[in-house]
């Protein structure tokens, strides 16, 4: 196969922020002219650089939270070091229009449950109301670990401004803090985030939800989480340790279905337990819900919980798809069979990409890929979409793989670009069989590159 070139952008930056009447934030002037990406080979239509100014390890991540399309331009949230930006793209030719910072404070030097420097908790979301107003989420880790709850919020008053944005507010979500977002639209056109809850009730799985006018409404504990005295049993003792919910979120259009998958993960997301399982991840769980995600049932219908009455438990029995050493990534889909489990698995070969779908009434697992110990292995970010075939890319550090199937049992592997890649996060194009993607690309002294690329799909 001879590998497309990368597709050259030839508007000027200042005729097209001038035209789109948008305020210019430049990283660098040598860094951040509009130029094709030198990265190496790949089949993408267009490719772009849009900073080389990103946090050194998280400016993106792995909830598909920080891309929205609206009219022909593609708005992209991402996380600096010390700060957090926005910028906007032109979806046609990918010219640089503008960018912005959201955020800017010392942010460093709080460490959280992990170990490590809550400025990665900042990944920011961007989402759209039913007018195509524009909100970022953003500080509801480092920030909220100084003492106020979060997430932030900073809104636009018409469609898909970002240099016309309102002052910064704190989003109140009932108590402690919020952050890590994905976020789906329904088919009401309410905009539903889950993300990580911070602070008193570390652990839980949060849900936002900003209806199509515009108006938050109230927050509520989809999952549980938090201090479980029985956690982390290690030569038969319980120690007792926070347990984390992972979850990932989809939307069908048609039929107006919320599809969750989830794990849960004990002391922390790192995999720096200690336990007689040998593991910190544990298990893929799923539900799905035809209200608007008041309540939740199993796939085959016999549990049900209203999050009204209380949240799903991190390990609720009835809602197992699969046990044990599941990997922290997982991703959910609706396709033209229903829905469709991505998640990775570990043995003494290496690591196994899995799918899992509904065959009936039970769930049917076919192996999508598999690493030798040793390899990157499949244990990176996934991005999923449905619609009339299922497509899957994930990035394995030098290079982003795709994964196409008509129906979760059969497979076709391709490589789309390769060089840095890692954190992968996405987003349906308004173009007919694209799909947006974002991800960190090199790394560079104390920053890192935010790469936006249009990928194929079926």
């Amino acid at each position: 196969m001879r590998w497309a070139t990368t597709v050259a952008v030839a508007v000027a930056v200042a005729t097209a922020a001038a035209a789109y009447g948008a305020a210019r934030y430049v990283d660098d002037p040598r860094d951040e002219a509009p130029r094709p990406a030198a990265t190496g080979r790949q089949t993408l239509r267009a490719l772009v650089v849009v900073s080389k100014k990103g946090h050194p390890t998280h400016p993106t991540w792995y909830h598909d939270a920080q891309l929205v399309e609206r009219g022909g331009i593609i708005t992209v949230a991402w996380n600096g070091d010390g700060e957090t930006r926005a910028g906007q793209v032109r979806a046609d030719d990918f010219a640089l229009l503008s960018k912005v910072r959201l955020n800017q404070g010392p942010l460093g030097g709080v460490t959280d449950s992990t170990g490590t420097d809550t400025d990665r908790h900042d990944v920011p979301a961007v989402v759209a109301d039913g007018a195509g107003r524009l909100a970022f989420l953003y500080g509801g880790g480092s920030l909220a670990a100084r003492g106020s709850a979060g997430p932030y919020v900073r809104r636009g008053s018409v469609a898909n401004a970002i240099d016309r944005l309102g002052a910064e507010q704190r989003l109140a979500i009932g108590d402690g803090a919020a952050f890590d977002f994905e976020a789906v639209t329904d088919a009401a056109g309410t905009v539903h985030l889950i993300g990580q809850h911070g602070r008193g009730r570390t652990g839980a799985l949060v849900e936002l939800r900003l209806g199509r006018d515009g108006t938050w409404l109230p927050p509520r504990v989809l999952i549980e989480g938090g201090l479980q005295p029985g956690g982390c049993v290690l030569d038969g003792r319980a120690r007792g340790c926070n347990r984390f919910a992972i979850g990932r979120l989809a939307a069908d259009r048609a039929t107006g279905r919320l599809h969750l998958v989830w794990g849960w993960s004990e002391d922390s997301l790192s995999g720096k337990c200690r336990t007689d399982a040998g593991f910190c991840d544990h298990d893929l769980m799923y539900a799905y819900s035809d209200d608007g995600g008041e309540t939740w049932h199993n796939a085959g219908g016999g549990a049900t919980v209203r999050v009204s009455d209380g949240p799903l438990q991190a390990n609720a029995a009835p809602f197992r798809v699969v046990g044990g050493h599941v990997g922290l990534f997982k991703a959910v889909a609706a396709g033209p069979a229903g829905p469709l489990l991505i998640y990775t698995t570990f043995g003494g070969r290496g690591q196994s990409l899995m799918a899992a779908r509904l065959v009936g009434g039970r769930w049917r697992s076919a192996r999508v890929a598999e690493s030798r110990s040793g390899d990157a292995g499949w244990s990176g970010s996934l991005v999923l979409r449905g619609g009339a075939a299922y497509s899957l890319w994930t990035p394995t550090g030098d290079a982003i793989h795709s994964f196409t199937s008509a129906d979760g049992v059969a497979w076709r592997h391709a490589v789309i670009y390769r060089g840095p890649a890692w954190s992968l996060t996405g987003a349906p194009s308004a173009r007919p069989h694209e799909q947006l993607l974002l991800w960190r690309g090199k790394q560079q002294g104390s920053h890192s590159w935010v790469m936006l690329g249009a990928a194929p799909a079926p």
